[in-house]
């Protein structure tokens, strides 16, 4: 609802006076004029206060919870009190020392300012957000994978003739070895002292079977072999006749591979606790022997060799 402005009907010829410039003055002083406006606005706020408040108590006496007390004649009647706190402090105002101003005899003043936007509040709209468009993805191309070169098939090569596989021939070993006529001295002593405990006579030292002896252990030493067939495929009789010793009626062999610090009577004994060894050591059909040693590395290598003629 408005409120009341500054404007009144043209006045008459009583209402103003003529000046010496010939231009009608309104008899009525600005700060007058302000006052009267000013009664008359804060009488019609306080009428449309006294409504509000009206409405307020009957709500609230239909319901003492105030739960339907109407939220929009709260929000009125808070306005009501602000426009006529306004409305009194404009009509208190002194005026200021203008000069008076001349108008038209129709009008008095500019009309005032409605405070229409008091009355009726409402709330300012706010902005929305501007909404971009999302772009449209842009298609991408899928590589597509080149198909693999076909292989060109190759005549196939022909198969090799097998070479013939050598025949395996033991190496000799990596260090070299050296004879050891002292370990050979102590086992042929140990032997004619066996013999002579078993009640036989001492065999006699043959220097063809000494040399074929030495020479099979120089040979098991260094291919590092053992057996009596040697690596060259030798055997005893082809050894003892290519050394010299030759009308033999028997003849027998003994070997033994062990570490090159054991002592004679170690290796004799081994042989003693073997039947087969123990049974030339002590044969009766032989009268001569031929003892050989050889170390190589950290073994012993002794050949005795056993005949008669």
């Amino acid at each position: 609802m408005p409120l009341l402005r500054g404007v009144r009907h043209p006045a008459s010829e009583s209402d103003t006076q003529p000046n010496p410039g010939g231009a009608p003055v309104s008899p009525l002083r600005p700060g007058n004029r302000r006052a009267a406006l000013a009664a008359c606005n804060s009488a019609l706020v306080s009428l449309l206060l006294v409504l509000d408040a009206a409405k307020v108590y009957l709500c609230v006496s239909k319901d003492s919870s105030m739960s339907r007390l109407p939220a929009a004649a709260l929000i009125r009647w808070a306005c009501w009190c602000v426009c006529l706190l306004a409305v009194t402090l404009a009509g208190n105002a002194s005026p200021g020392a203008a000069e008076p101003r001349a108008v038209a005899s129709s009008l008095f003043a500019p009309p005032l300012e409605a405070f229409d936007h008091l009355l009726w509040p409402t709330s300012t709209p706010e902005a929305l957000p501007a909404i971009e468009p999302t772009p449209a993805p842009s298609p991408t191309a899928t590589p597509v994978p080149a198909p693999p070169p076909t292989p060109t098939p190759q005549p196939a090569a022909e198969p090799a003739p097998p070479r013939p596989e050598p025949q395996p021939t033991p190496s000799p070993a990596q260090q070299a070895g050296y004879a050891d006529p002292a370990a050979a001295a102590a086992v042929y002593a140990l032997t004619n002292e066996l013999r002579a405990n078993s009640g036989l006579p001492p065999l006699a030292l043959n220097s063809a079977l000494d040399g074929s002896a030495n020479s099979y252990a120089a040979v098991l030493a260094t291919y590092d072999w053992f057996a009596h067939e040697g690596p060259d495929g030798s055997t005893l009789k082809s050894r003892a006749e290519a050394a010299g010793y030759s009308g033999w009626r028997y003849l027998s062999e003994n070997l033994y591979r062990g570490f090159y610090g054991d002592a004679a009577e170690r290796i004799v004994r081994a042989w003693v606790n073997s039947p087969g060894h123990y049974s030339n050591l002590t044969g009766q059909q032989i009268t001569e022997i031929g003892v050989g040693c050889y170390v190589s590395g950290d073994l012993r290598w002794c050949v005795q060799d056993f005949g008669d003629r």
